[in-house]
C-alpha cells in the first residue's frame, strides 16, 4: 500500500516564476488500484526557507514524509543561501536518505539575477532559464502554446491550473490528481507571494500520524465508489511504515 500522487508544473512569466501543483493524494490498495484519495494536502514547501520547491511520486523516502525531510534540511546550521547550491545540497540530502529515490522534484529561484527553474530526480538534474518544467512529459500538449513568455504569473496561473485539471480528466486520473491547485511565485530577489491555496499548516511529520489524523477524522478521506473507509484505513495499517 503506498501513498502517491502530484502533478507539478513549473513557468516562467514577465514578471517573474510561477509553480502550480495539484493538492490530492491518492491511495493505493493490494491489487495497486486506487482505493481512496485525500485533498488539501501540503504539497509546495520552501527550501532553505526561501525557495519554492514540489515533488512528484510517493509522499515517503524511508520511513518519513518528504516535507519532513524539507524541514530537517531548513533546521540545519550554516546552510547556503544560494537557490543553485541549495537544490544540489538537498538532492545530496535524499541520496543519504536512499539513493533510489522515486520521486521528481521541480522548484525555482532567482541565480544572479535571473529566473530558473530547477529540476532533478535520483539520476538526472537541470536549471532551465527557458520556460517551462513539468512532472510529466505528456503535458506538453496543454502548455505549448503558453510557452512564449509574454504572459505574467498571474496570467500563467489561471493557464496551468486549467491545464491541470484537463490532464486529468482527459487521462481520466481523476482519483489521482485534483483538489485545490497550490499556487506560489518567485518574484525578482526571490521574494515569495503566494497566489493561492497555501497548505503549509495541514504539514504532517510521518505516516503513523497521518493515518491517525485519518482515524480521528482531522484528515478527511474519500473512498473511491465501491470502496469502504474501513477498508482503505485497514489496508493503511498494513502498511509496515505503520506503528501501532
Amino acid at each position: 500500500m503506498t501513498i502517491k500522487g502530484t502533478l507539478i508544473i513549473g513557468a516562467i512569466g514577465t514578471d517573474g516564476i510561477i509553480l502550480a501543483v495539484d493538492s490530492r493524494v491518492c491511495i493505493i490498495g493490494p491489487d495497486s488500484n486506487v482505493i481512496g484519495y485525500i485533498d488539501s494536502i501540503p504539497k509546495l514547501s520552501l527550501l532553505n526557507d526561501q525557495f519554492p520547491i514540489a515533488f512528484a511520486g510517493k509522499s515517503t523516502i524511508g520511513e518519513e514524509f518528504v516535507e519532513s525531510i524539507i524541514k530537517q534540511f531548513n533546521d540545519q546550521e550554516n546552510r547556503s543561501r544560494n537557490v543553485q547550491e541549495s537544490f544540489i545540497d538537498f538532492r545530496e540530502v535524499l541520496e543519504k536518505v536512499d539513493n533510489r529515490f522515486s520521486q521528481k522534484f521541480i522548484g525555482g529561484g532567482y541565480y544572479e539575477a535571473k529566473p530558473y527553474l530547477f529540476s532533478f530526480n535520483n539520476t538526472e538534474r537541470s536549471a532551465d532559464p527557458t520556460g517551462f518544467v513539468f512532472s510529466e512529459p505528456d503535458l506538453a500538449p496543454y502548455i505549448e502554446k503558453y510557452t512564449d513568455r509574454t504572459r505574467s504569473c498571474k496570467q500563467l496561473g489561471n493557464i496551468l491550473e486549467a491545464a491541470i485539471y484537463s490532464y486529468a480528466q482527459d487521462k481520466k486520473k481523476e482519483f489521482e490528481i485534483g483538489g485545490p491547485i497550490s499556487i506560489i511565485n518567485v518574484l525578482p530577489g526571490n521574494e515569495i507571494v503566494w497566489q493561492q491555496n497555501n497548505f503549509s499548516s495541514r504539514r504532517v511529520k510521518n505516516y503513523t500520524t497521518f493515518v491517525n489524523l485519518i482515524k480521528e477524522d482531522k484528515i478527511n478521506l474519500t473512498p473511491v465508489p465501491g470502496v469502504t473507509r474501513e477498508y482503505v484505513i485497514r489496508a493503511m495499517e498494513s502498511n509496515p511504515k505503520y506503528k501501532k
